[in-house]
């Protein structure tokens, strides 16, 4: 160690264990990060997730509201699994926050312990009552209640750009892996088939910047008759497969179907050139679908669609799907939403042309609901106030909401969803939203307590 160094840390006054934590907790309470940790309510939060673990053997690391903990942290941070837990290390603000105290000479765990936290948390949050109980704790800061914004959104996943070529060739690398495993196992002889052949054929198809279309059909042509008869290589080998060995191969039928039907359909899209319905663009995650969202720099994306509903500037999820659908078919179910969230009827709302619908419009009517729709109709007498009224309410929406958006994905880990399976995925975007609404309730909380309070007469 180096001697001034040394001599510095000699010097440094000595304060008992107890009083150091205390003015580090009341330090940590006046950070942004005691701020957001003091915005969450922790009870309530931890009440959503069903719990079911076992009572017996060692005490975990993390409780429930621990685990919790770190899924905010994760995003209010940005940072990847691993930063997050050297952070926890060397940052006592992030063991307050997580509710744990490590020791210098503490092993700490292994940083895969978050991923397992996701997945178990993922199985076991249920969403509606996660989202009723931050906005029963949010209600008492929040103004304009009575109103709401609504919009629908994508959240892309973390996935290569999908091309027929590419998912037809990773289709086939995956069979040719599994019929050399097998082969290798039971000792059986490799079927011949142009694999080797097709390998080089791809190689220089992909380093070429434009193949054209006649060189990719025929790449595709070549790929679709190596796939169907590898495929039916690889059930001739499965017959081999002992009975008692099934179930351990039991995890590659699921593959192996998606596999299937990812041949059906490409081989109906080359024969008729017709896009088919429920596409599979990715086989790692069969569930995402391409939403077409007609976007100017990006007319498709690849990831989840959520509608979403926003009440004085905080966003709750209203509804969540990997497949493409009309939010504006969701009006009556947003409406519902903000009653069952705020406990007020609506009496104002905004979202753009796709739910000005002649169904919407007469549901808001009979609910006596102002909306920022462009009115049906002859002119109403007070159509200049009425106009007005319309105009801010889409202000509103188009800057507020959007920007909202932006600032979910730019700064909370939202613009490329890293997480690996479909429960999981929905999950990390609901932290993703919420965190983003925790932070935005910090400011609201603090400017509660500012309100001077009327004195009694």
């Amino acid at each position: 160690m180096n001697y001034d160094l040394q001599n510095n840390l000699l010097q440094l006054p000595f304060t008992p264990a107890h009083e150091y934590t205390q003015k580090a907790y009341a330090r940590f309470l006046e950070s942004k990060m005691g701020k957001l940790f003091q915005a969450i309510p922790w009870a309530e939060v931890a009440s959503a997730v069903s719990s079911n673990a076992e009572t017996r053997g060692r005490k975990p690391t993390f409780d429930t509201r621990g685990k919790l903990a770190l899924m905010f942290l994760k995003h209010y941070l940005a940072i990847t699994d691993e930063q997050l837990m050297e952070r926890m290390a060397s940052d006592y603000f992030v063991q307050f926050f997580c509710g744990v105290y490590f020791r210098a000479e503490d092993k700490l765990p292994n940083f895969k312990i978050i991923s397992d936290i996701r997945v178990e948390l993922g199985n076991t949050l249920d969403m509606e009552s996660f989202q009723m109980a931050m906005a029963r704790e949010w209600k008492p800061f929040m103004k304009d209640i009575e109103e709401f914004l609504t919009d629908a959104t994508c959240y892309q996943t973390d996935m290569r750009y999908p091309t027929d070529t590419k998912l037809l060739w990773e289709s086939c690398q995956w069979v040719k892996k599994q019929m050399t495993g097998i082969c290798k196992k039971y000792h059986l002889k490799q079927p011949r088939n142009k694999y080797n052949e097709q390998s080089i054929k791809q190689m220089d198809y992909q380093r070429r910047k434009k193949p054209g279309h006649k060189r990719t059909q025929a790449r595709i042509k070549s790929l679709l008759y190596l796939l169907a008869k590898m495929k039916s290589q690889l059930e001739i080998l499965f017959e081999n497969v002992p009975i008692e060995d099934v179930k351990i191969l039991s995890s590659y039928f699921s593959r192996t179907s998606t596999v299937t039907k990812v041949l059906e359909q490409q081989t109906h899209k080359y024969e008729t050139g017709e896009h088919p319905k429920e596409r599979i663009v990715s086989l790692d995650k069969d569930y995402i679908r391409p939403i077409v969202r007609g976007k100017e720099n990006k007319r498709v994306e690849f990831g989840a669609k959520v509608n979403m509903v926003q009440i004085d500037g905080i966003n709750f999820i209203e509804h969540f799907s990997y497949d493409a659908f009309h939010e504006g078919n969701r009006l009556q179910s947003c409406i519902e939403l903000h009653s069952q969230l705020m406990g007020v009827p609506c009496k104002r709302l905004a979202g753009d042309k796709i739910y000005a619908t002649n169904a919407n419009r007469t549901i808001c009517g009979e609910k006596e609901i102002k909306t920022s729709f462009i009115p049906k109709g002859p002119m109403a007498k007070d159509e200049e106030g009425r106009k007005e009224a319309r105009k801010e309410l889409a202000r509103k929406r188009a800057t507020k909401m959007e920007g909202s958006f932006g600032t979910e994905k730019r700064c909370y880990g939202l613009e490329r969803i890293r997480a690996r399976t479909k429960k999981t995925e929905k999950f990390w975007i609901l932290f993703g939203v919420h965190t983003a609404n925790a932070v935005r309730m910090i400011q609201k909380m603090e400017d509660y307590k500012e309100i001077p309070i009327p004195l009694a007469a």
